[in-house]
């Protein structure tokens, strides 16, 4: 939005600027009163006095007040990230860069050594910008380490922690190991959690707003370049290790050169080093295992150290002033741990606690040292003598326990009572914690008001699970615990405690006891949505299939909104999959929700299997093999992942540095290898085996445009990619070699390329001419075409919109047929371009059109498979004709990409759809069925019929106009139609005007059901749009026609308000409303610079409008609207490429051009102006199912994400707003407070 100086006066100001604004005004009045003869006020003076000073105290307070609220949520949200972020400094990084247990009594600063390793890091971290860039990863195994490294660097650079570390410290450390304070931005401890939660510490520490990997990419792309150094320690122990690489440090770590970030990382290396190997070139291995890295003296003097507690003289040793002793029992210590400082650090702590030294003189007395941790683990718990098996089975729901353990103490002993040799309770706990050494081996941390308790280090979690899991089950061990927290928690979910809410999800999925907790809704709105959604494929009842799909709709709106609106998108959820019970129940809650759907008609989603998830489109789909293995290869704009057919694993995922967004991608006939075409023009090789580049790649041609570039088979399993010029150049180059396979020739009067094939031995490719009308198929090598130019869908096409966008040439009986898929609303169909007919039927189906096609064998003819922009997925046989079964619902937004694909020999579809999902369809007869589908309606308008108010709306593929319940949405009845184009509420009367498809108007009576007298406007030409605006307090009915001229109609007294206006002098469309209290149209035609404003009461021109700076609106596309935002009229336009123009309705000034960003990807079309909850605001929608509502100076922006196509938007009452769409329809309520809420607020930048 643009930066309007109201935007730039804080709240506090804003509310003192009233005290002193009216003030002035009035006495600016008083003086010229005075200045005209008027020598005292009188009483009507002094009352007036006095009034605007009540107001303006009062409005002063308001804003205020308001504002005051605004700063407390924003500051109370703020603090208590920061609270939480220095608690996680304090309790994982300070305790391990200060050389101690996080629970130790001790105060000294013991960190020893690792002198090479810091000296590198401190040096890579200081370096200017443009230094070195790769993210550092430190490594080694269990105990080595890793985590003191990490914690030494964040507690001498963050400024929070640096000031309490002692000066003596400081002037001891070595030359080059002082790293400089403010160096570190973010540390985040990743141990249990999710890369979105991972993010969003990230995010958050560095003032950015992201609650996604890809969120904050974008974040980190836009901020200026400093550098920036990001700690992420403990990776191997996160919820999901691969994917936070893969989804976000891989990428962070590969675009710092653009970005500044500096990423330093410590993690196990992982099994076969895949945790590693994922960064590929993108990161420098510092191997703490390594002897470069690690001395043994390091280990000497840090046992030597823990030994005597020389910085500690409170803390009993039998080696103190013993430095001798010390000194020989540490060697020995140090010898026996080997390079595991945790098992130097578990016998230091041991021996330090003993009553009295070990006598070196004995026999052996050296080899009694425990060599590993399990054996300094079981070395510590014989210090409890006679309770050692009790404080064993304390300690054993903690190295089970997720995120920072357990708070709860009667969950606590019980999961020890069920885990454990005995039965426990709370006091046994208090008894562990209060009284014993145990409390030593615990890392405590303090969140949501509790202290949480966990043992410090990942190895001993294991040790201990491992003493157990011969003899239980892991998964009855987690259905135990998540049977004891159902026990505990509260009846309201909401009021259960922090590691409920959190882990229970974690704990009921992997005992396999999930499926009763997906039917509770108080459990779905109170867990943490990344564990939820992460937990969800643990669902197994048919039930709770249909929760999990419901979920996956809305899994990017669960991670990243707050907290209170995800109820709301899980309410949505519910109703736009039918699940009624859950949606009730959601709505029941005491959840305070920001919005909240009453009712839904919407399309169902088909059960797929989904092989991968990406965060936007994806771009591009193929088939390969790696290492025997089937696998699909789904990339996104900058991501792209390998999944193997058969289970489903992630097997690769491509590092993210790439040059520009991905907008192709393709298997390289080799196996093993892919392609990626970037939007720049480049195309990269990659080895999705060592997840690096095979080799140079090349550039495609320039001056062309992304659609015209295609990649098809020219036989067996080589890739071409053909591009076209803007002058109609062709140029076909080998996808593997970059080299060209035949001369580039130019093609007269080409609009694009649609695609290619081989047939009769020929290379053929299809072009679209610049008509938009015909196509022509050419032969590569010839340079001539194959046949005439043909025109699928004759030659009356709407200006600028292509009939046709892809094209597939298959030979049959050694001649070339063409595939040609439809767009807007057009059929596919088949050609036989040499005798230049098409062959049989056209394929009918696909909504709005068809936009990618793959075949196959199939029976005695061919399959093919069509994705569409309605989300669907419809298969055609040919030469039988018609379609396979029925469309299969397959994906929110459009199917960009659909592939056979084959498994153990049956035959399988592989789909990717803007909803970034890749999904898997087993070709069995019983796919194809009837699905559940939404209405699918137009001219959606309310009215009050017989007393209830309506949604009534017209449904092209029924010939008939529909109501429901506004109240409730159930459906009420319906009018016969015909073939109708277009209809009107005539408000105040129960009338509709019905434009119809031969041109023609007529009037129906909605209590009766019967046509009334219609007017008649001419007898030739027809109406071109429709529309009620009210002149004078009457309702009229306004009539575009033809011929460029404006009707209206007296809808009540059924006569003609004057002669038409004219506006143009050809087809035309309007919108209208109100501009000083006087009715006003908007009218625009096709390739005029501005709309036009009109006074249709004395029928004249009005304001000039401000021409448009832009070229991107197409009428059939584009929606006008003419409203008041306060007390200032504005003209709103939106259109393609998600543009927006907005003009003062009095000045006719453009006051904004611009694209709507966020919410919006595609063309905008439905826009309304309307009065919501007290609030003026704009509503708008388009391609990308977002719900915009905004104001043009910026201080109102939100958006809901609908997830359909919105054609139509109703608002229907003080709160209510009512949308449909390709997908639906669906009612949304806004709270009282909607626009109160700061926390709702989006970027939506113009």
């Amino acid at each position: 939005m643009p930066d309007l100086p109201k935007d730039k006066v804080p709240r506090r100001w804003a509310g003192l600027r009233w005290l002193v604004i009216l003030p002035v005004l009035l006495g600016v009045l008083t003086a010229a009163a005075e200045l005209s003869g008027i020598d005292a006020p009188g009483p009507a003076t002094v009352a007036l006095w006095g009034a605007v000073m009540v107001t303006a105290v009062s409005m002063g307070l308001f804003e205020l007040v308001k504002g005051a609220r605004e700063r407390r949520l924003e500051l109370t949200g703020r603090s208590a990230e920061d609270s939480r972020r220095l608690a996680e400094l304090r309790t994982h990084f300070q305790p391990r860069g200060q050389g101690v247990l996080p629970s130790w009594p001790r105060r000294g600063w013991y960190f020893t050594g690792r002198e090479r390793v810091l000296r590198e890091l401190t040096g890579w971290l200081a370096a200017a910008p443009g230094a070195d860039h790769r993210a550092r990863l430190v490594v080694g195994d269990p105990g080595s380490g890793k985590s003191a490294v990490l914690g030494r660097i964040v507690t001498l650079s963050d400024p929070a922690l640096r000031p309490a570390v002692p000066l003596q410290v400081l002037a001891e450390a070595p030359p080059g190991t002082l790293p400089p304070v403010g160096c570190v931005r973010a540390a985040v401890n990743a141990q249990g959690k999710t890369p979105a939660q991972v993010a969003t510490e990230i995010a958050a520490a560095l003032e950015l707003s992201a609650g996604t990997p890809a969120e904050l990419a974008a974040a980190l792309a836009e901020r200026e370049l400093e550098p920036a150094g990001i700690v992420v320690d403990a990776v191997d122990e996160a919820l999901e290790p691969a994917k936070l690489v893969y989804e976000l440090l891989e990428p962070l770590a590969a675009g710092a050169a653009r970005t500044g970030v500096r990423l330093l990382v410590g993690t196990r290396p992982g099994t076969d080093r895949h945790l590693v190997r994922r960064f590929g070139n993108a990161a420098i291995e510092l191997d703490l295992n390594n002897p470069d890295y690690s001395e043994l003296g390091d280990l000497v003097t840090y046992v030597r150290r823990c030994l005597m507690a020389e910085d500690d003289p409170d803390v009993p040793s039998p080696y103190r002033d013993r430095p001798d002793l010390a000194a020989t029992v540490a060697a020995a210590v140090a010898s026996r741990a080997g390079q595991s400082f945790l098992v130097a650090q578990l016998t230091s702590l041991s021996l330090a606690g003993a009553e009295r030294a070990v006598d070196v003189e004995s026999p052996g007395w050296s080899d009694r040292f425990p060599a590993t941790v399990s054996s300094a683990m079981d070395q510590y718990l014989d210090r409890f003598g006679a309770h050692r098996r009790r404080a064993r089975d304390l300690l054993m729901p903690l190295a089970w326990a997720e995120g920072p353990g357990l708070a709860d103490r009667t969950a606590w002993a019980r999961m020890a009572t069920a885990l454990g040799t005995a039965s426990y309770t709370e006091a046994d706990v208090s008894w562990l914690l209060r009284d014993t050494l145990a409390t030593d081996l615990l890392r405590r941390t303090a969140l949501a008001g509790s202290a949480h308790h966990r043992l410090f280090h990942a190895a001993l979690d294991e040790h201990l699970r491992s003493l157990i899991e011969d003899e239980r089950d892991p998964r009855d061990i987690h259905a135990s615990m998540a049977g004891t927290l159902v026990e505990l928690a509260p009846s309201d979910w909401q009021e259960a405690d922090h590691y409920t809410r959190h882990y229970l999800v974690t704990h009921a999925a992997r005992g396999a006891v999930l499926d009763p907790l997906l039917r509770d809704p108080g459990f779905l709105v109170a867990s943490d949505p990344g564990r939820l959604l992460q937990a969800l494929d643990a669902a197994r009842s048919p039930q709770n299939r249909a929760v999990l799909l419901a979920l996956q709709r809305v899994s990017a709106q669960l991670l990243v909104r707050p907290a209170a609106e995800r109820a709301s998108y899980l309410e949505m959820a519910a109703r736009k999959s039918g699940l009624a019970e859950l949606a009730d129940g959601i709505r029941a809650l005491p959840a305070d929700r920001p919005w909240s759907v009453a009712w839904a008609h919407w399309r169902r989603i088909a059960d797929g299997r989904v092989l991968a998830r990406h965060d936007g489109y994806v771009q591009g789909l193929a088939i390969t093999r790696l290492r025997g293995r089937q696998v699909i290869v789904s990339a996104a704009a900058r991501a792209v992942h390998a999944h193997d057919v058969q289970s489903g694993e992630l097997v690769a995922d491509l590092p993210g540095d790439w040059p520009s967004p991905i907008i192709r991608l393709a298997a390289l006939p080799d196996g093993g290898r892919v392609a990626t075409v970037h939007e720049d023009g480049s195309v990269l090789h990659w080895d999705l085996g060592t997840q690096a580049r095979s080799g140079p790649g090349f550039a495609t041609d320039p001056g062309g445009d992304d659609d015209s570039l295609k990649i098809f088979s020219l036989g067996g399993d080589a890739r071409v990619m053909a591009s076209m010029g803007a002058d109609g150049t062709i140029r076909v180059r080998d996808l593997a070699t970059g080299d060209l396979i035949a001369e580039p020739f130019r093609v007269k009067q080409a609009h694009s390329l649609l695609g290619g094939g081989l047939a009769g031995g020929r290379a053929l490719v299809v072009v679209l001419m610049s008509d938009l009308a015909y196509v022509q198929v050419w032969d590569l090598r010839s340079h001539q075409p194959v046949g005439p130019a043909f025109a699928p869908y004759g030659t009356d096409v709407e200006e600028g919109r292509e009939a046709t966008g892809h094209a597939l040439i298959i030979e049959t009986d050694g001649r070339p047929v063409v595939f040609l898929s439809g767009r807007n609303w057009h059929p596919c169909l088949l050609w036989d371009p040499e005798r230049n007919v098409p062959l049989g039927e056209p394929f009918e189906g696909h909504e709005i059109g068809s936009w990618t096609v793959d075949v196959i064998p199939w029976k005695r003819g061919r399959l093919f498979c069509t994705g569409g922009g309605d989300g669907t997925i419809r298969c055609f046989e040919w030469p039988a004709g018609g379609l396979a079964g029925q469309p299969l619902h397959a994906h929110d937004g459009a199917v960009d990409h659909v592939l056979f694909a084959e498994l153990d020999g049956r035959p399988a579809i592989v789909s990717g759809g803007r909803d970034g999902l890749v999904r898997w369809w087993p070709l069995a007869a019983d796919l194809f069925v009837a699905g559940q589908t939404g209405p699918y309606v137009h001219d959606l308008t309310v009215a009050e019929v017989a007393g209830l108010r309506l949604v009534i709306g017209r449904e092209p593929d029924l010939a008939v106009l529909r109501s429901w319940d506004l109240a409730t949405g159930e459906h009420v009845m319906d009018w016969p139609l015909g073939e109708a184009d277009r209809v009107v509420h005539l408000a105040p009367l129960p009338r509709l005007a019905v434009g119809l498809r031969k041109g023609g108007l007529r009037v129906l009576d909605l209590e009766t059901g019967s046509p009334l007298g219609s007017p008649q406007v001419s007898d030739t030409g027809e109406w071109t749009d429709l529309g009620l605006m009210e002149i004078r307090g009457r309702s009229t009915l306004a009539i575009a026609w033809s011929d460029g001229t404006l009707h209206l109609w007296d809808v009540v007294d059924e006569r003609w308000w004057r002669p038409p206006l004219r506006c143009h002098t050809g087809p035309f469309f309007f919108t209208y409303g109100s501009v000083g209290g006087v009715a006003h149209a908007v009218t625009w035609a096709d390739g005029e610079a501005a709309p036009l404003l009109w006074n249709v009461e004395d029928a004249s021109r009005a304001t000039e409008l401000e021409a448009c700076r832009h070229d991107r609106h197409d009428p059939v596309n584009s929606g006008y609207c003419l409203g008041s935002i306060g007390d200032r009229p504005v003209i709103v336009l939106t259109g393609g490429f998600s543009h927006v123009d907005v003009w003062n309705g009095e000045t006719g000034r453009l006051d904004v051009s611009g694209t709507l960003h966020d919410g919006h990807a595609m063309a905008l079309g439905r826009v309304r102006v309307a009065r919501l909850v007290g609030r003026d605001c704009v509503l708008s929608g388009g391609y990308a199912g977002a719900l915009a509502i905004w104001t043009p100076d910026g201080s109102i922006a939100r958006i809901i994400e609908v997830g359909g196509p919105i054609w139509w938007i109703v608002p229907a009452g003080e709160s209510r707003i009512v949308v449909s769409g390709l997908m639906g329809m669906m009612a949304i309520d806004l709270a009282d407070d909607y626009f109160d809420r700061p926390e709702l607020r989006v970027d939506l930048r113009l």
